[in-house]
């Protein structure tokens, strides 16, 4: 997984704070302040946001960005320049808990976005798509037609991000089209580099990074079972998925559980 910079060790004391962090209570554990919101909370949060005008981005860190964040800056900075943090994954929700530093539910990012696109749909909010594949944004074009206006997907790019040549049509594109939410599903940490150097420039109210939401949405890829989810399990299905892509990652995951709590 590639980052902008060389990882370096980061104290949790010593990371960034959200220049938003004023406007929502936070559960503050591995060096992120999780937005403590409900879901009813996002919505509202999104709602006022839109109407506000002021472009911002949101983020869903899971135990991996967790791990990440700890180890080098430049994500942990976009991380931590989010104006909401939602708390991703089931295992790190209960981590939270036993920290004693809960959040009122999980909130990831697959599960939020089918839910924005129907709200979306009911509430007259236009969606600007960027990332994941033409196939796939044209499913979701086709099921949630009315509320998108716009999309693209950019080639690969190792770190598409830093290629602001290439990335001057799409943020062009996007302030033409004036949307009020952008989805960016380019996967971590890519998404969350975007988000941070573009969102501004591209002028929507809110940019939310969603990782691979819309492959499941666009029948690319296959979600877990709930009852994975609830039992903290969906990581074995995604591993069964994608052995060779994810096998090294939960790896690390763990060390870096069993590494934290020989601390704690």
């Amino acid at each position: 997984m590639a980052t902008a910079a060389a990882p370096e060790e980061v104290a949790e004391s010593t990371l960034p704070e959200s220049d938003h962090q004023h406007l929502l209570p936070e559960s503050n554990a591995f060096g992120i302040g999780f937005s403590a919101i409900s879901r009813e909370e996002f919505f509202d949060e999104l709602a006022e946001r839109i109407h506000a005008k002021d472009p911002q981005y949101v983020v869903t860190p899971n135990l991996d960005f967790a791990r990440l964040a700890t180890r080098d800056r430049s994500f942990c900075r976009a991380i931590k320049g989010a104006s909401m943090r939602l708390c991703d994954g089931a295992i790190l929700f209960h981590l939270l808990r036993l920290k004693r530093r809960p959040v009122p539910e999980k909130l990831s990012g697959s599960d939020l976005t089918p839910l924005i696109l129907d709200w979306a749909v009911a509430n007259q909010i236009s969606i600007y798509l960027f990332g994941s594949d033409e196939a796939t944004l044209q499913k979701v074009q086709e099921r949630y037609g009315s509320a998108i206006v716009g999309w693209d997907a950019p080639p690969y790019r190792k770190n598409l991000w830093e290629d602001d040549e290439l990335n001057a049509p799409y943020v062009s594109r996007i302030r033409s089209l004036n949307p009020d939410i952008v989805m960016v599903a380019l996967g971590a940490p890519k998404q969350e580099f975007w988000a941070e150097k573009y969102h501004k420039a591209a002028g929507a109210p809110v940019t939310l990074c969603i990782g691979a939401s819309l492959d499941f949405i666009g029948d690319r890829a296959r979600r877990s079972p709930k009852i994975l989810s609830t039992l903290c399990m969906e990581w074995v299905w995604r591993l069964a998925m994608e052995p060779r892509r994810l096998w090294r990652r939960y790896l690390s995951d763990a060390l870096f559980l069993l590494t934290h709590f020989s601390k704690a």
